[in-house]
């Protein structure tokens, strides 16, 4: 069946129409295996006719116009080769036509051509990626990437096929070419937008390749300082490599530039306290080494002949353990203060901002998790009471902060469990 282009060009000729450097016979030979849907002819005649004259605009018109037709015809994993050519054949028709000053109907139809190969390659990729019924399959996403890679050679500035493209590799497991294909996205953006940059950066990170995640960030930095997105992430990149004093300062700018900012300061108070969780886990660990480490201590030194050797090694441990613990707990308390301190300003700036109060509550109701955790491994009764009554003042504290976030969101059932 002979393509709706075909059709179209069939019309033309009836039409009596007289083509710039119209009576070269190359030229009608092409303009005649069009016709015949031969197009590998087509191809032959313009070649033919550009040896003739290389600055034949309609040899390099009816090039494109036979590989594009050509390629149309093939496998959808065979046609990539053709649209490159075809559409390299196509821009320098264009260039021509224009130093030659040439208006007619073949170059007003190459953006028809292109349009129209985009459309057809662009809607059969997303056919396979989003099915009427059920999830894509692996064939489906395959086939779906040669789809999005003839859209992009057809059309190379295509930014919505190179992100969707960029996805599929991502969908597929391919995240090299994911990471590339992204790139070249940034790359060909007039006017760059925050989400290429944040869906680099994940691929970088699903890669394992957090410094170039960080590389990706930073350059998102610079071009959207005011993204509060971009910031979060960055300061996430930081507490990851354990940098907390470079996260603290790329969301600290932020509340410089714009103090009266909530969302800044809750970001910058969940950062921080993010970190800390992750802290409270090792602190926790160090409690239980520690506990560990006591008991089997003194069940060595009931015993009728202690190894010395033994005890010596446990002593050892618990008193690294211990350092090791009040480093944390000072680190901590000074990273949940400066936490707070942005919180309790953010709620005043936000006082209808439930995950602000939800936060402080649980900033409060970590503190007493810690102060118990240093309950339970005291001796000292007095002192052990003493940190007791601390923990539920905590405990105390944020019960206000959960209440008045579930009574600005009460349909979170979280923060009524809390």
């Amino acid at each position: 069946m002979k393509s709706l282009l075909t059709k179209l060009f069939s019309v033309m000729v009836l039409a009596g129409f007289v083509a710039a450097c119209g009576g070269d016979p190359n030229i009608e030979s092409a303009k005649l295996n069009l016709n015949r849907g031969d197009y590998d002819q087509v191809i032959s005649a313009a070649d033919a006719a550009l040896v003739t004259n290389p600055q034949n605009a309609l040899g390099y018109y009816y090039r494109g116009i036979g590989l594009s037709e050509k390629g149309k015809a093939k496998p959808v994993d065979q046609r990539e080769g053709d649209y490159t050519e075809a559409r390299e054949a196509f821009n320098r028709a264009e260039e021509l036509f224009e130093e030659q000053g040439t208006s007619n109907n073949e170059r007003e139809f190459i953006p028809i051509q292109i349009i129209q190969i985009w459309g057809e390659e662009y809607n059969g990729a997303v056919t396979l990626i989003v099915p009427e019924e059920g999830e894509p399959t692996e064939r489906g996403l395959q086939r779906s990437v040669h789809h999005l890679r003839n859209a992009i050679a057809i059309e190379p500035d295509s930014l919505q096929a190179l992100d969707v493209l960029a996805e599929v590799y991502y969908m597929t497991g391919e995240l090299q070419q994911a990471i590339s294909t992204m790139e070249l996205a940034i790359e060909k953006t007039p006017d760059p937008e925050p989400y290429r940059y944040l869906r680099l950066t994940y691929f970088h990170n699903e890669n394992g390749d957090h410094d170039a995640a960080l590389v990706a960030l930073a350059s998102a930095r610079e071009n959207f300082s005011d993204d509060i997105e971009v910031a979060q992430e960055l300061a996430n990149a930081y507490l990851q490599m354990g940098d907390v004093d470079n996260a603290l300062i790329v969301v600290r700018e932020l509340i410089e530039r714009n103090p009266d900012n909530a969302q800044y300061r809750l970001v910058f108070g969940t950062q921080i306290y993010q970190f800390v969780l992750v802290m409270g886990y090792e602190l926790r660990e160090k409690y239980s080494s520690l506990n560990d480490n006591v008991r089997e201590l003194r069940t060595e030194q009931r015993k009728p002949r202690p190894d010395a050797a033994t005890v010596s090694r446990l002593q050892s441990e618990i008193s690294a353990a211990e350092q090791r613990i009040e480093e944390l707990n000072t680190e901590i308390e000074d990273l949940t203060q400066q936490a707070e301190d942005e919180l309790v300003v953010a709620a005043e700036l936000a006082p209808d901002e439930d995950i602000v109060f939800n936060t402080l509550g649980v900033i409060y109701q970590n503190r007493a998790a810690n102060i118990f955790d240093q309950r339970n491994i005291t001796d000292d009764l007095d002192e052990a009471d003493a940190l007791d009554r601390q923990a539920r003042d905590m405990l105390r504290k944020s019960l206000p902060y959960y209440e008045r976030a579930a009574e600005i969101n009460p349909d979170n059932t979280d923060y009524w469990m809390s």
